[in-house]
């Protein structure tokens, strides 16, 4: 995905990746390949905006939510990882400060900065796009599926390989109408 300003707006590029998790509960984000093809991640966290994260989280709240799992994902670090109001690039206490019960494990993590040991769970960290993909196309139209050779190749929780089961989107999509539609 690239993130691009609004023509006219003010927000100029973020350098995000993935999602902003205030007020959620019962969320599950699994198998999913999530490719920032923005300007390369930052191999330590300046802010938020500029250095990007993975995941934002809002602020503590009483009570906590619960049933956050994020689970066998291809996704990009950033600069910042997981962050949360007073806890930048640090995912256990973010996270912490938000959820309770919460699951985060066993994901492909593309990562230059940040440490493994402010994470939970067991992730697999990797540092280089082009030897875990087919093709990275740098981050733009390329084929995402996991490289033989790769640590993500069957590593899932489910045997399978981490991220996006791409084999099955195009399967389930084949007979979709394509072209140009016109407006409403």
């Amino acid at each position: 995905m690239v993130w691009d300003a609004e023509p006219g707006s003010q927000s100029g590029n973020w350098g995000a990746t993935g999602w902003f998790l205030g007020g959620t509960q019962n969320l599950q984000i699994i198998h999913n390949t999530i490719i920032n093809a923005n300007a390369p991640q930052a191999s330590s966290c300046g802010t938020l905006f500029s250095s990007g994260s993975l995941i934002i989280v809002d602020d503590p709240v009483t009570p906590k939510w619960s049933g956050f799992v994020f689970e066998d994902n291809v996704i990009d670090y950033r600069g910042c990882g997981i962050s949360g109001s007073g806890w930048i690039d640090q995912a256990n206490n973010a996270l912490g400060n938000q959820f309770t019960g919460f699951d985060v494990t066993n994901n492909g993590i593309m990562r230059t900065g940040g440490e493994a040991s402010d994470w939970p769970g067991v992730q697999v960290w990797e540092t280089s796009w082009v030897s875990q993909l087919l093709n990275f196309n740098g981050g733009r139209d390329g084929n995402y599926r996991v490289a033989n050779g790769s640590r993500w190749k069957n590593s899932a929780s489910d045997q399978r390989d981490l991220g996006a089961d791409l084999d099955g989107v195009e399967g389930a999509t084949a007979n979709s109408p394509t072209g140009n539609w016109p407006s409403p």
